[in-house]
């Protein structure tokens, strides 16, 4: 994800000094950019099977600042009192 960031094709995260940058374990060697808000660290494959949820394999991504790209950033809940 460096040349996505070094290119200006990813935006800015409201975090200070993070991008929205979803790296995964798979191309990084285990190294997690510094700038990256999400790092896939467990990717399911049929040799490695990631964790079940709910009855299914899953691959497990890390949030690694408070911005990472999602909706309603600032909404703290749900119009039907319900926090998300």
């Amino acid at each position: 994800c460096q040349w996505a960031v070094a290119d200006g094709v990813i935006g800015s995260s409201s975090t200070p000094g993070r991008r929205w940058a979803w790296q995964t374990r798979a191309w990084s060697g285990n190294q997690v950019y510094p700038v990256a808000v999400l790092y896939q660290r467990i990717v399911s494959t049929a040799s490695n099977p990631g964790p079940r949820v709910g009855g299914l394999e899953v691959d497990v991504n890390d949030v690694l600042a408070p911005d990472c790209g999602q909706w309603n950033l600032h909404q703290s809940s749900h119009p039907n009192g319900d926090v998300r």
